[in-house]
Formats: structure tokens, sequence, C-alpha cells
């Protein structure tokens, strides 16, 4: 009998119900269990949460006010809570469902804690105000199922919205549910399976999770968006579907939160997009992106100081390439005192673009004309190895007319793993495109210069090198050396003309010429050096093409360099030719035909039995 009874007054406290009107007001003091809540239109008002949380069961918050006066007080919504909407008094949105410190919004502070779920569907809509916070606890989840996201009930209120490692899904709805009012993560998800969450306010994000298109069904462009000023901990993760930050607004990647770290798996398509907008990489910061990464109409990504870390000697951010990357990097590439730029003072950052990963940079824009003391028109970068494939292209747009200039401070590039058909790493910048480097070395990989490469200390020690731009000294004059090893060079893109400005110290270098006809780089390649060159041990593969035929005496020059000459060992020159078995000689910058004898045979029984003629070089000096 005992046991019955118990039961019963479980039962019974389990079942009681706290219903609030329009126009009723009801005060709670201490810590009250309001079993199942309904508001209907009137108000609450605790005054006395000294002694713990008050509890709420399977409540329905269609409209009205919750609000705190005297000591801070805690209201738990255990089970299943509704927001479903204005259905008693004065009809939604002239007046929701609030959540406030005081009808005054003074200054003592109210939490409103899910322990369970909340449904938010209809036009429901949670409004905060004062200092009251809406706390989604652990393991709790927040359903929007709806257009309608939460509010401040001014902007002056302090209130938020903390995410405690619970979870936030837009599960329905088209639009945008947006959270007008700051965020702050520990740990837990936002998702969205349709339409869009947009965190308008800023937020504080300690290892957060952000999903845009949690099925793989959502057919908006981006499910998750970002405003205002947002600082992401710990490790964060950006993953499906599209994700924007714009209205100038920023996300700044900074080492803190629980685990003293700063990691950014990027793993979705995030765009970056407008004047001002950014993502700020601090110091001991790494952003490892393996989706998409862009940034538009102004935005970028930023390098911040030193001075933003707490660190007596912080290391430098990182961005790790392995998706696809195409926008602007502002920065410096000097290890010394921050630039200045738009965004005040920036620092280095280091760049990884790994095996599989493509990266494009664009043109930095103008001045913005409500910010016009940014100095920075250049991307920059602190140490930079590219193991994929990086352009640097040229004019983007011909309304602004502004090329694209790349800065490092090193730049190598060199094969990741096994050699194979799909990890040769590659850099091609186009025409008025450059990229500027303190020092500059291909180990492996291929590199297209038809704009400008431009470095104190160049060397190609592998791979192939082509193109119609310049190769030159940083400092300007000849006084400059551009080193090759066992690079195979070819100019031009099929014919045409490669400058090196500057001396080149050719050392077991290949030389790959295609001659069409008479024309020097108009028909023929042609490498011109604007200083001296020096070729050792080097081999000379001249490839005629197109069905040219050259006749005894002609003269092709595909080497201008003064002086030219050769080392120690003789220039090997190997002559290719489907239709004729080419005879001649050279200076060690020109071939000289000798001889012609055409093939009488079909072209492909020669390849075999006289497609390599070697033709022992002479050196000498001619100016």
């Amino acid at each position: 009998m005992t046991l019955l009874v118990c039961g019963a007054a479980a039962w019974a406290s389990a079942t009681a119900q706290t219903t609030v009107p329009s126009g009723q007001q009801v005060d709670k003091y201490g810590a009250v269990d309001l079993g199942v809540l309904s508001m209907e239109g009137g108000t609450i008002i605790f005054r006395d949460g000294f002694f713990g949380p008050s509890t709420a069961t399977n409540a329905v918050l269609a409209n009205g006010w919750i609000a705190a006066a005297g000591y801070s007080a805690r209201v738990e919504f255990r089970g299943d809570t509704a927001v479903p909407g204005a259905s008693y008094g004065v009809s939604f949105p002239t007046d929701g469902m609030h959540i406030a410190a005081s009808d005054a919004e003074n200054l003592f502070p109210l939490d409103a804690i899910n322990k369970g779920q909340f449904f938010q569907t209809g036009n429901g809509q949670l409004i905060l105000g004062g200092g009251a916070r809406f706390v989604n606890d652990v393991f709790s989840t927040y359903w929007i199922q709806n257009d309608l996201g939460m509010e401040r009930s001014s902007d002056l209120a302090r209130s938020s919205f903390v995410n405690r490692s619970g979870s936030v899904i837009k599960a329905s709805g088209t639009g945008t549910s947006v959270f007008a009012l700051p965020v702050q993560h520990d740990g837990g998800k936002f998702e969205t399976w349709s339409g869009t969450l947009h965190l308008a306010a800023g937020g504080y994000h300690d290892t957060a999770t952000f999903y845009a298109d949690g099925l793989g069904s959502n057919t908006s462009t981006y499910g998750v968006s970002f405003a205002g000023s947002h600082v992401f901990t710990g490790i964060t993760t950006t993953e499906t579907g599209g994700l924007l930050l714009n209205q100038r607004s920023r996300i700044a990647l900074v080492r803190g939160g629980n685990f003293d770290f700063a990691e950014w798996r990027q793993r979705a398509v995030f765009l970056v997009d407008g004047f001002q907008s950014r993502i700020e990489i601090g110091p001991d910061a790494t952003l490892h992106n393996t989706g998409t990464l862009l940034t538009a109409g102004g935005g970028a990504l930023v390098a911040v100081g030193a001075g933003t870390s707490p660190l007596l000697n912080p290391g430098r951010g990182q961005l790790v390439n392995e998706g696809f990357f195409t926008g602007v990097l502002l920065g410096s590439r000097e290890s010394g005192p921050c630039s200045n730029d738009r965004f005040g003072d920036t620092c280095v950052i280091d760049v990884r673009n790994a095996r599989g990963g493509e990266m494009t940079f664009l043109p930095v824009p103008e001045d913005d004309p409500l910010f016009p003391d940014n100095a920075s028109d250049y991307n920059a970068i602190g140490v930079f190895e590219n193991a994929g494939r990086v352009r640097v292209p040229g004019i983007v747009d011909p309304l602004t007319g502004l090329a694209t200039v790349v800065d490092a401070d090193t730049f190598t590039q060199n094969r990741q793993g096994v050699a194979t058909l799909f990890n040769t790493p590659e850099l091609v910048i186009d025409a008025d495109g450059e990229l500027r480097v303190g020092t500059f070395s291909q180990l492996e990989g291929d590199t297209v210069v038809n704009g400008r490469l431009t470095g104190d200390q160049i060397e190609f020690l592998g791979g192939t090198l082509s193109g119609t731009g310049t190769i030159g000294y940083g400092s300007g004059g000849f006084n400059g050396q551009i080193s090759t090893g066992a690079v195979t060079i070819g100019p031009g893109n099929s014919p045409g003309i490669l400058t090196i400005d500057g001396n080149l110290d050719a050392n077991g270098t290949i030389f790959d010429i295609e001659i069409g006809g008479r024309l020097a780089g108009i028909e023929y390649d042609q490498l011109v050096v604007l200083g001296q060159a020096n070729l050792l041990d080097s081999i000379v593969n001249l490839r005629f093409i197109d069905g040219f035929v050259p006749d005894q005496g002609d003269v092709f020059e595909w080497l201008v360099a003064d002086p030219p000459f050769v080392g120690l060992a003789p220039l090997t020159v190997h002559v290719f030719s489907d239709l004729a078995v080419i005879e001649g000689e050279t200076d060690g910058r020109r071939f000289y035909v000798n001889a012609v004898t055409p093939v009488p045979l079909p072209p492909a029984a020669w390849l075999y039995g006289a497609g390599l003629l070697m033709v022992a070089g002479f050196a000498r000096r001619s100016r």
C-alpha cells in the first residue's frame, strides 16, 4: 500500500500544470516545479532564484514573458518543449515569447536551460532581453521547424544563445532562420537540413561543428551564414553544403579555448564575400581546407599580427590546402615587423598546398572607399610549399585592370609521395601575373611562366620550365644568378620566347626547342638571357615540327645571351625530325644546318633508326 501511495504522489507531481493566461502575472519564489507549463500571454517573474533552478516539463511557450528580479534565476525545461507561436492574447509578432532579466531589462540575469528538446514551429520564436541567456545543454536539441530564429528585444540587451555541447538543427523551412544575438559555442553543433541558419550578431565558438547540408538535400546555396565578429578556438569543423561570411564581418581563428588550440577543418564550400569580410588566421592557428574556400568582392584571408597572441614567441599561422582555394591572402612575407594594411597589423602566414590541392590567387582590390589607408596591393605569404597546383592569374577583371601579384619569402615546389601521373606539382603564372619571392626552388614539378617570376635566389633543379614570360633577379641588373640543374626548359608555348633577366648557370640542363619555321619566337622557340649564360654538361633537343624541313645553311639562334659559352664538357645536341636527317653544328647558342637528307621511307620507320642525331658542339665566345 505504501508503494502505491508513493507512486500516485510521484505521478501527480509529474503531471502538475501551470497555465499563465493573457493579462495574468505569476510571482514565483525559490526553486519551484512548474510541471507542464503553458504560457498563454501572461507573465511569470522569478523573484528569488537563490535556492536553485526551477523546472518545467513538456512546456508550451506560445507567448508571454518569463522574467527574473532579485537573485539570478535559472529555469530548466525538461522533456519536449514547444514554441508554436502566438495562439493567445495579442498575436505574434507584436507580442512573442519573451525571456528576459526583467520587464525593464535590468542587470539581473536569467538562464533558460534546455535539458531535453525544443520544437520551434509555426510562427514561434524566442525573444531574449536584458541579461537573459538561453542555454542549450549537453545532449539537448533545439529543433527549428520554421523560418524564424531567435532575437534580442533590443540592440542594448546583453542576451545570448549558449550551445553547451548540444545541437541546433534547422529541420524544415526554405527561408532563413536568424540568430540576431551573440552565440556562444562550447562544443556541439549547428546543423541545417533545409534553408539557412544565419548567425547575425557574432559569437565565440570553441570546438564547434557546422553542417550546412546535414541530409545532403538542402537546396539553399548557403545552409549556414555568419555576420558580425566570430571567434573560432579549439577544433572547429565546417562540413557539407555551402557556408557564407559577408556583411563586412570576420572570423578570427585564435589559439585558446578548453584545449588551448586552434585548428579549423574546413570541408565544405565556404565563401568570404565583400570588402572587410575576412578570415583572420592568428599565430599558431591552422586553417586546414579539404573543401572549397573562396574569397570575393574584397574579402580575404588575413594573417593576424603576433600582438594578438598571449604567447611570448608565437608561431606563424598556417593555411594547409588539400582542396580548392580561390581568393586573396593578405599578410607579410617577412618574419620581421608586421605590415600595415586595411585590417591593421598583419603578420606572417605559411602556406602548404598539399598533393591534390589547387590554389588560384586573385588580385587584391583597390582601397575600400570607407577604409582608404590600405597599403597592401598583393597577396603575401611567408613559407610557401607546393605539392599541388598553384595559379597566379593576370588581369581577372578587365574593368579594374588589376593584375594578380603574390609575394612570398620562400617558394618550394616538390612532389609529395610516390611519383605518379597524378601528383606532379605545378605552378602557372599567367600573362600579367607575378610571383615575387626571396628564394625559389623547384625540385620536381612543372612551372609555366607567362607572366613574371622574380626572386633574389632562383633555382630549378628538376621538373620542367616553360612559358613566354620573364624570370628575373629581384634587385635588378646582371648580378643575380639563376641556376638550373636536371630540369627541362622549353621556351614558349609552342613556339615562343622565354626571357631570363639575369645570368644563367645551367648544369646538366635539357633545353627543348621546337622549330616550325625560320622566325625566332614566332616559328621557333628561343631562350633570351639578358646576361651571361654558362651551359655545362647540358643537352639541346631540336625538334622540327609541323612538317617543316630546313635548308642547308639555315641558322637557328635558339639562345640569345652575352657572352654565351659552354663549360668544360661539350654541349650535346639531339635533332628530331620525321621528314629528314639533319646534320649541323652549334656554337652554344646557334644551330647551323650543314646537310639535309630527306627520308625516303615512312617517318615511323626512321624514328627508331635515325630519330636521334647527336652533334658534338664546339665552344666559342661570341658577342
